[in-house]
């Protein structure tokens, strides 16, 4: 699969990124296939460097589930999460 050659396997994309969210490169190709969308700087650093991206870029949505997620853990309980929201900035 060129998904597989393409990104670096099972390496932590924020390993030099202290403060990012680990999202290994197998969970970034998983989440393309879930969401529909395999728009090449998801999966492909060559592709994702040509645009101007330091790396692969996870997608919104995941990325939005991480934070969520976050949040939760430190509200004890996901049900003490009235409302959660976001807002898509930059390109």
């Amino acid at each position: 699969m060129a998904a597989r050659r393409a990104i670096r396997r099972g390496r932590d994309r924020h390993e030099d990124r202290p403060g990012a969210l680990p999202h290994r490169a197998p969970d970034l190709v998983r989440y393309c296939g879930a969401s529909g969308d395999f728009n090449s700087i998801h999966w492909n650093e060559r592709i994702a460097k040509a645009a101007g991206k330091p790396d692969v870029i996870a997608h919104g949505m995941l990325t939005m589930a991480e934070a969520a997620r976050l949040v939760t853990d430190w509200a004890g309980d996901p049900g003490a999460v009235a409302d959660y929201e976001v807002a898509r900035i930059g390109g």
